[in-house]
């Protein structure tokens, strides 16, 4: 998938595009306000109208080219390196989205399915078959 990103791109816009790509990931965006490096929920953006210009204090604009094979961590430091935007990758567990951190090392891919093959619904007992009913009677 190539994402193009400039200083007018909308966080909201390229939150669609990765998550048309990878539906059970999503990918948030952050301010590291007191430079610590350590992103926290006080520090993500929750505007979606936001734009990359408006939170980059370096960085350039350009297209980038994510596809699967790409480890979570290799994109969140791409962004950060190329688009000077702090991105953080998120996989989504039943109705919770959680932080991949223990799991950056894994695959977009990789993640995807795991969200998948976690939120499958499990099917439930059909009608119980008349000679299955003869079997319990």
């Amino acid at each position: 998938m190539i994402i193009r990103i400039n200083k007018d791109s909308k966080i909201s816009q390229i939150q669609k595009e990765f998550s048309t790509r990878f539906p059970n990931l999503k990918i948030e965006f952050f301010k590291d306000k007191n430079k610590d490096g350590q992103l926290t929920a006080n520090e993500m953006i929750r505007d979606g109208d936001t734009r990359i210009g408006s939170i980059r204090e370096m960085g350039h604009d350009g297209v980038y080219d994510i596809d699967g094979l790409i480890t979570v961590a290799e994109l969140e430091k791409n962004f950060l390196d190329i688009f000077g935007v702090y991105v953080q990758v998120f996989r989504k567990s039943g109705s919770t989205w959680l932080m991949t951190t223990t799991t950056d090392h894994l695959t977009l891919a990789e993640q995807n399915h795991i969200a998948a093959e976690q939120n499958k619904d499990i099917p439930s007992e059909g009608p119980v078959d008349a000679a299955d009913r003869a079997d319990l009677e």
